[in-house]
């Protein structure tokens, strides 16, 4: 009889990190030439930082970070997704939840009108607070919204045609996560 062989947390870490790793090989991001991974080893560091334990929850949230990109990929379809590593339906659907958060609120012009955390709980609705795993995800979208900001910061502020709307943007979720897995007091 087969048993089905069951992860640890950070076996499940581990193993999403080899699938980014594999999924973005050497590439790097257009304008600023930094590896893509970089993103999802400093979106890991913020999560540990900010979900303050060190059992499964954190490493399956670091998992699902690590595999976001593929389920917000407009390139992949995730749903073929040749995954080379077995990961658990749970890191999968946290992954795909993730991705929908995010993209329901993207600095684009249709969603300009969003000027406040105030504006972006309304135009979310209940999605993000109804998720499983709400208090993961929202870690999640944190580190991947402060890590952004940071290259933001670095490498595209006043250089890119929509500087004033993406800080507006990085504030905007900043502020809005901060409700839940912000800075400590």
């Amino acid at each position: 009889m087969n048993k089905a062989i069951r992860f640890s947390g950070i076996e499940r870490y581990l193993k999403a990190m080899e699938e980014i790793e594999l999924f973005y090989g050497d590439k790097r991001a257009k304008r600023s030439q930094v590896k893509l991974i970089n993103h999802i080893n400093e979106g890991c560091a913020i999560i540990s930082d900010r979900l303050h334990y060190t059992d499964d929850s954190c490493f399956n949230a670091m998992a699902a970070f690590c595999l976001h990109p593929i389920f917000q990929s407009e390139e992949v379809d995730s749903t073929t997704y040749p995954f080379v590593h077995v990961h658990d339906d749970h890191i999968v659907r946290m992954a795909k939840d993730y991705a929908e958060i995010a993209n329901m609120y993207l600095c684009r012009e249709d969603t300009d009108h969003i000027k406040c955390a105030d504006d972006l709980h309304r135009h979310l609705g209940e999605a993000l607070l109804h998720k499983a795993e709400f208090y993961d995800i929202a870690a999640m979208l944190y580190a991947d919204k402060v890590q952004n900001r940071k290259d933001f910061d670095i490498y595209h502020w006043e250089r890119h045609e929509r500087s004033n709307q993406l800080e507006r943007y990085f504030n905007i979720w900043i502020d809005y996560l901060n409700r839940w897995v912000g800075p400590d007091e």
